[in-house]
């Protein structure tokens, strides 16, 4: 039902419904001020919620209520094919061109146009049953010529596009009819006309529905890429060089289709419940009046980003063929036209604040409020929050979606970009009495707040971290503000206070393409995660694939993002790389364990037998993470120390006192073996034991600043699982060997020549 019409920036609607099932119950009132295309009213009918939707643009509004209403679906049929009767063969002849096979009249489908010039026609023949493609000929000119100068017969739209290069609309006074042919102005001003004869309301709004659905199928816009069908490519009306114009009928009569099953499902799932349950409002969220105070119990919204998306602007399209005229001044926006200069930052930051002020009055007091955000300026995000705070929301939570793709520049962003979804929650409090400054917080407190709430995101991730997984450290900041009885009335933002910090208390480091803050002196944070979060999503994805024989991408993203929510969300880039250092993909597009990993596996326990046996031999005593090995172990240290020994894979010991550990990499993460060799506070042997297989890996993880660090400073001897196989099976039958043969084994990791 949301494939029915084209709309802006709208939400996943599985993701809305879940939020709506959450935080609100059956019959409990659910508002959306910002409506857009309707999917929160619309998933707040699908779970029997009474709905709010307001917006200033009545085109939201008409696409909402379309998408809701329930549409006898015979009758609605039986009214398409009557006009369709009545219009067809009168349209048929501005579409007609003369099959290259049979020589007989055909019907064209697309005109393909090179630089305002027509040049190939794609048509159907009903005579010889081709679909064919023909050049443009002397035949096909003159009919063209003769449809230009004829005289469009109703009613169209003469509405002025608003000037704003940013949707290419440039000074001329450019209008809607601009961005159509004369040929299908003419034929789509017989359709509309016809439509709006229909005396039942329902069906007549339908079939508008339907007619504006496919208008930009039927206009100038359309480009077209590889692998894909003429389509409206870019937010915007460009008009590309090399484009498309498509039979109006034709397409008119596609989206229909499309439309009657979108009405199958909304009339399905959302039923007679529009009549009682959902109350549509084309007014400015900045005045609810017309909703009572403390009467809704969830808000969940996407509003408008700043200058992401001129909404009123792009749906002019539509907003003018249905004879509508949205107030301009009503728009949240900030915009780039030079005919809207009022619409700047310092209007829509004071809109945004009469908006919250109106939705923590209408929202009960304990109830919840969830915003989206989607926007490359950080300042606008700092401005989102802080407008809901100075009002009285409280600040509790906020979830990080990130998108599957990244552009560069935004990798490269140190600061100011938040790339993804984030899902920002909001309470009202059921007491206001903690609320007793609203004046100017000390300077240097607020920076000590934000500097210590992004030490401590990044140290509970363990590593280099990039900004949008920052931004997640709100929360705790505006916690602490309001522990101390303030309102948010710092001008500073995050990245201001960052910014100034940058070679004090944080380092920018490039990795991977990405600039990633860590910290300046990291010995100086003793809360610091010994572990990087990258390794603690390896080790859940090779607990997934051990666990079943095979698994599909999305269960292995749901224990991961389960496992580390919010700031600490991983990337799906190390997912990948995780999946594709361990696993394979199956015919049905899942993932299983890769047969050498599978056999290293079966190898570990082997080894470290091995291991045991060879320091037997050296005259140690030893201890191994095997059944056979294991045993009791009295060393002179704390309980909790012990207890990490007793993970290490293989120990040498004599007179009570650790000589050599080895970490048997395959069981447990290269950072959690050093970690726990760490623990010894004298000097001792530390190996490493890896398959060749995993050497890129492990130099990749080499690279982490923490790990570099701890190795330079405690060194471990890398040495390959075959190497030490060969040299077990050559000294397997003498009496005593020596150790120092065995340490000769070590080789750095290496890869080669053309990857280093």
């Amino acid at each position: 039902m949301y494939r029915m019409h084209k709309y802006w920036a709208r939400k996943p609607a599985n993701v809305v419904n879940k939020y709506i099932d959450t935080y609100s119950k059956k019959n409990e009132v659910v508002l959306d001020p910002f409506n857009g295309s309707g999917v929160t009213v619309l998933e707040a009918l699908k779970l029997d919620r009474k709905a709010i939707g307001v917006d200033a643009d009545p085109t939201s509004i008409f696409i909402t209520k379309a998408t809701a209403i329930k549409i006898d679906l015979d009758e609605l049929k039986e009214t398409f094919e009557n006009i369709k009767i009545k219009l067809v063969s009168k349209i048929d002849k501005y579409y007609y061109t003369i099959c290259i096979d049979c020589k007989k009249k055909s019907r064209i489908l697309q005109v393909h146009i090179k630089n305002n010039e027509p040049e190939k026609i794609q048509y159907e023949c009903c005579n010889c049953k081709c679909n064919n493609i023909k050049i443009f000929d002397d035949i096909d000119k003159k009919n063209l010529k003769k449809i230009d100068k004829t005289r469009i017969p109703y009613w169209v739209p003469k509405t002025s596009l608003v000037w704003n290069s940013r949707v290419n609309v440039g000074q001329s006074g450019m209008k809607v009819t601009d961005l159509f042919s004369h040929r299908n102005l003419i034929v789509l001003s017989i359709i509309y006309h016809e439509i709006e004869k229909i005396k039942d309301e329902d069906m007549q709004l339908i079939l508008k529905f339907a007619f504006t659905s496919a208008l930009a199928q039927c206009s100038k816009l359309l480009g077209k890429t590889e692998g894909s069908g003429p389509s409206w490519k870019i937010r915007g009306f460009w008009i590309p060089a090399t484009r498309f114009e498509l039979n109006v009928w034709h397409y008119f009569e596609n989206r229909f289709r499309k439309i009657v099953k979108g009405k199958e499902e909304s009339n399905l799932k959302i039923g007679d419940r529009y009549k009682t349950n959902l109350t549509l409002h084309n007014l400015s969220s900045t005045d609810l009046s017309i909703i009572d105070t403390e009467s809704v119990d969830y808000i969940f919204t996407d509003p408008p980003y700043g200058d992401s998306v001129p909404y009123f602007e792009l749906n002019m399209i539509w907003s003018s063929w249905l004879k509508m005229e949205p107030d301009l001044n009503d728009e949240i926006i900030i915009t780039d036209s030079p005919v809207r200069k009022d619409k700047n930052m310092e209007n829509y930051s004071k809109l945004i604040r009469n908006v919250y002020k109106e939705l923590f009055r209408v929202l009960k007091p304990g109830k919840y409020m969830t915003i989206t955000f989607h926007n490359t300026d950080i300042a606008l995000y700092n401005l989102m929050i802080r407008s809901a705070i100075i009002t009285g929301f409280a600040l509790e939570k906020s979830v990080y979606q990130p998108t599957s793709t990244v552009s560069v520049k935004a990798q490269l962003a140190p600061y100011g970009s938040a790339i993804g979804d984030y899902y920002i929650r909001f309470k009202k409090p059921k007491s206001t009495t903690n609320m007793i400054n609203s004046g100017k917080l000390d300077k240097k407190i607020y920076e000590n707040i934000i500097i210590r709430s992004v030490k401590e995101i990044i140290a509970e991730r363990g590593e280099p971290t990039a900004y949008k997984y920052i931004i997640n450290s709100y929360s705790l900041i505006y916690s602490e503000l309001r522990k101390r009885g303030y309102l948010f009335t710092v001008d500073d933002g995050i990245d201001d206070i960052l910014k100034k910090n940058v070679e004090i208390e944080f380092q920018l480091i490039t990795k991977d393409g990405q600039r990633l803050w860590w910290f300046k002196d990291p010995k100086s944070i003793n809360f610091l995660e010994q572990v990087p979060l990258s390794e603690r999503v390896e080790n859940v994805i090779i607990n997934k694939l051990n666990q079943f024989d095979r698994v599909s991408y999305d269960d292995i993203l749901q224990d991961v993002y389960l496992k580390f929510p919010n700031a600490m969300t991983p990337d799906t880039v190390i997912i990948k790389t995780v999946l594709e250092e361990y696993a394979e993909k199956t015919q049905d597009k899942k993932w299983k364990m890769k047969y050498v990993v599978k056999n290293r596996k079966l190898q570990h326990d082997i080894l470290i037998d091995y291991i045991c046996e060879i320091g037997k031999k050296c005259d140690y005593e030893v201890y191994g993470d095997t059944s056979k090995n294991r045993k009791e172990l009295t060393f002179d240290v704390s309980s909790d120390v012990l207890t990490r020994l007793k993970n290490i894979d293989a120990i040498w010991y004599s007179n009570n006192k650790i000589n050599t550990i080895f970490e048997v990499e395959n069981s447990t993460g290269i950072t959690e073996a050093i970690v726990r060799g760490s623990n010894i506070n004298y000097k001792i042997q530390k190996i490493i034991v890896i398959p060749i297989e995993r050497e890129k890996l492990l130099i990749r993880k080499l690279k982490e600043p923490m790990l570099s660090e701890r190795l330079a400073n405690d060194p471990w001897l890398f040495i390959r699982y075959d190497d030490l196989m060969e040299y077990y099976d050559k000294h397997k039958r003498k009496s005593k060997v020596d150790p120092k043969l065995l340490f000769k084994l070590h080789k750095l990791p290496h890869l080669s020549r053309q990857a280093k």
